[in-house]
């Protein structure tokens, strides 16, 4: 195997890592698997988590996607490689705590704590058990056998086929083969999105109540935005899923972000509301509780 080391940056804040035959990603801004595809890299094989979890805005550490593709794009779910994630303990910790909601969604207890009756947290937990990954024996697979964790906190990393040194925060030096390379996850400006945004050129008046159309596509369609609303009674808006990049989705459609005050999670797992999906809408302390579908 060619143990030339290349990498390349292919986002704002974002570098394609390759050597060996092997990959890593390093920085993991929104919509990343999106500029994956539309430029042909190769299946990553790790991902290391900036030191800086939000920046201009947009998370810098939205991992569930990329994992989703590493586990339905390359091999079934039980057979794959666990997916490596690099990053400082406070990272790594976030990480497993956002992918577990994800992959497993909430407890029965932490449902009731959020305010739901208990014969209905029951039966929606059962409910999302049905779409857990399970095994060819129809268990459900742990965390662990889709994701593992290196704590990259102070000693250098070495994967075998790179070694990954912290510079200083946010900055890393990869090495392998003899070649040397030097990178800052931090973008330097607010990051677009990967795909068109058009403006809406018809001037919009005033309406008692209607429905703005944010983005209809899904977290791997290349070219369209997620899926998202913004719905508006008197002037009022509130968000129908806030999708990645929602500062320039608003600004497209004449919408000033002072002006959502609330956020509806059309699905019940919390990534929706965290991560890239609410840090850019406006002050968190002015939004009305969040609320879920339950079906």
């Amino acid at each position: 195997q060619n143990s030339e080391m290349n990498v390349s940056m292919v986002f704002s804040g974002s570098f394609h890592v390759y050597s060996g035959g092997k990959s890593l990603l390093a920085g993991c801004p929104p919509e990343i698997v999106k500029v994956l595809i539309q430029d042909g890299f190769s299946a990553k094989n790790a991902i290391l988590l900036p030191d800086i979890p939000v920046a201009q805005g947009e998370s810098q550490v939205a991992i569930e996607f990329p994992l989703y593709h590493h586990l339905f794009f390359g091999k079934q779910p039980e057979t794959s490689e666990p997916l490596l994630l690099i990053g400082n303990r406070g990272r790594l910790s976030a990480a497993r705590e956002l992918l577990n909601l994800t992959l497993f969604g909430p407890s029965t207890d932490q449902m009731q704590e959020w305010g739901m009756e208990k014969d209905a947290s029951i039966g929606l937990s059962r409910e999302t058990r049905w779409f857990h990954l399970k095994d060819h024996e129809g268990k459900p697979l742990p965390l662990e056998a889709m994701v593992r964790t290196q704590t990259f906190d102070h000693d250098p990393v070495d994967l075998g086929w790179l070694q990954i040194r912290r510079v200083t925060k946010n900055v890393f030096e990869f090495s392998a083969g003899g070649d040397t390379e030097t990178v800052d996850l931090t973008p330097p400006a607010e990051q677009a999105p990967p795909y068109p945004v058009i403006p809406d050129l018809t001037t919009t008046t005033l309406v008692k109540m209607g429905v703005e159309i944010l983005g209809g596509s899904t977290g791997f369609s290349t070219t369209q935005a997620s899926s998202g609303l913004a719905l508006c009674y008197n002037g009022h808006y509130m968000l129908v899923d806030a999708i990645p990049y929602l500062n320039s989705h608003l600004r497209a459609r004449g919408i000033a972000r002072n002006q959502v005050g609330s956020i509806f999670s059309a699905t019940f797992t919390t990534t929706i509301v965290t991560s890239s999906h609410c840090f850019s809408t406006t002050d968190r302390s002015k939004f009305s509780p969040l609320h879920s579908s339950t079906g």
